[in-house]
């Protein structure tokens, strides 16, 4: 991941991020330093998925973390192959 970070740094205008957490605050958090310690300014946006299976309450603790790290947004994952794949629970519908 530290390529991609410093990829999206040097010449991205942007980064999706697979997933939310501590891990993922850090590295926008990096990535944003690295921005500037480049010289680099203007538009950079950072969007992360949100697992729907957190519940109301993990979303706004997940935003609100990935908010305060730099995050711009955030789209929700809710198919359950992918909560399978992460070991995050189901959602079944």
């Amino acid at each position: 991941m530290d390529a991609a970070i410093e990829r999206a740094a040097r010449i991205g205008d942007g980064f999706v991020f697979g997933f939310t957490g501590e891990m993922v605050c850090t590295q926008a958090a990096t990535m944003l330093r690295r921005r500037r310690e480049l010289g680099r300014t203007g538009p950079f946006t950072m969007t992360a998925m949100l697992d729907y299976s957190l519940g109301p309450e993990g979303w706004e603790r997940e935003i609100a973390a990935f908010a305060l790290a730099g995050g711009t947004g955030v789209a929700v994952r809710t198919d359950d192959d992918s909560s399978a794949f992460l070991g995050t629970r189901r959602n079944d519908f």
